[in-house]
């Protein structure tokens, strides 16, 4: 959902003179910020948010309010825009969630006696050409991938003149809204536990639940990483990895989805973009230099490093008090050795994250195989082989690789 029009509109009349002298410093995008905050993830995520950054109270947490009270804010609510009670064969039954430009629903498969859920593209934006594009783009990226931590896509089509996917329906929590519950309960991360976890993430006696925090960082980054692996295997690009498209199970196993803004290696409908897209936490430093239409495999590796990061510390690597200052931070500063902040966090870990975080392409992890594998040498407590050898193994393998090539040849 993206911040209601009538609300950045009236933000200018919610300014008093007081709040002018700050609006340099938090700028209309923090409020644009702040009431995405609390459209898409709900009070609690903008608490935290506004927690963290005092000196924006007097005036966005003001102007939030008044826009609430004003009915003007979704606030977690289904959307206005009506979907029809019926798409093809699937009853609709009710609302589940929404993204940026169409909703999500809960429908029955009548014919298999299934629930579903169904992505609709919002009527206002099914007359975009190219929001329409990249909606049939994500499906057609979907269709190329089948692996188990990744949400199929069971089928997809318009009706009435509305675009919509049918994807298996996985009943579980978005890690992005089971850390807004952990990071509400305003306790260290070394002390988090496996209840805390379990009752963040909604998760049933019988799921595996990790025992802390860095242990959970490393089994759903693992699950993500090879489901990443597996999606550039097949040519597809995620270029959106976020706590927000990841859903943990009621299994305690994270899988991915929302595909909206994929790249399809060979797919000559698709258009190339130097646009800069994605949410500024998780934007590798070379898309933010040069745009994301030429980005490779690593910068999703860069996103997911992001997200290991955030889970074990419930902290973002890059957090700042605006957008502009997130990315300039995404540049130009390394974040704090995640052990700083989790006393769990051992000396490899941080050395994982280092990797899947660096801010030289040429010094990250390669693909998000090599970023699983020491994922899983983490968790087994091995120590990490040396960067450098690791990278210099690998040209020689390439090299030896091709000699033998020719050599046969």
């Amino acid at each position: 959902v993206t911040p209601s029009a009538p609300a950045v509109e009236l933000h200018a009349a919610l300014m008093s003179p007081a709040d002018s002298r700050d609006e340099h410093e938090l700028g209309q995008l923090d409020l644009a910020q702040a009431i995405e905050l609390f459209e898409m993830r709900g009070p609690i995520a903008l608490e935290h948010w506004l927690r963290a950054r005092p000196q924006a109270d007097p005036a966005i947490a003001r102007q939030v309010r008044t826009l609430r009270d004003a009915g003007l804010l979704a606030g977690g609510v289904e959307p206005r825009e009506r979907v029809p009670e019926r798409i093809g064969r699937y009853r609709v039954l009710r609302w589940l969630g929404a993204g940026a430009t169409g909703v999500v629903r809960l429908a029955l498969d009548e014919r298999e006696a299934r629930l579903v859920a169904i992505k609709v593209l919002a009527p206002s934006f099914a007359r975009n050409a190219r929001l329409r594009e990249r909606f049939d783009r994500e499906a057609r990226a979907i269709a190329r991938l089948e692996h188990p931590g990744i949400v199929p896509i069971l089928e997809a089509g318009v009706d009435g003149g509305l675009p919509y996917q049918v994807l298996e329906y996985v009943e579980g929590t978005s890690l992005e809204e089971g850390l807004d519950r952990l990071r509400a309960l305003v306790t260290a991360p070394a002390e988090v536990g496996a209840a805390n976890i379990a009752e963040a993430l909604r998760l049933p006696h019988w799921a595996a639940v990790p025992p802390d925090l860095v242990r959970a960082a490393l089994d759903w980054g693992k699950a993500i990483a090879h489901a990443l692996a597996h999606a550039h295997e097949r040519g597809v690009l995620h270029r959106d990895i976020k706590p927000s498209n990841v859903i943990i199970d009621t299994a305690g196993r994270a899988r991915l989805l929302d595909f909206g803004l994929a790249r399809v290696a060979d797919d000559a409908r698709m258009t190339w973009s130097a646009d800069l897209i994605g949410t500024p936490q998780y934007l590798a430093p070379e898309i933010i230099r040069a745009g994301i239409g030429r980005a490779d495999e690593r910068v999703d590796v860069f996103a997911l490093g992001a997200c290991i990061y955030e889970i074990a510390t419930l902290t973002s690597p890059f957090d700042a008090a605006s957008s502009t200052r997130v990315l300039e931070a995404v540049l130009a500063h390394d974040p704090p050795r995640p052990s700083r902040i989790n006393a769990r966090a051992s000396d490899s870990f941080d050395l994982l994250c280092a990797g899947a975080l660096a801010k030289d392409p040429r010094r990250r992890y390669r693909d998000a195989v090599a970023l699983a594998d020491d994922i899983e040498r983490v968790r087994a407590g091995e120590p990490l082989p040396p960067r450098e050898q690791a990278r210099w193994r690998h040209w020689l393998a390439n090299v030896l690789s091709g000699w033998l090539a020719r050599v046969r040849g």
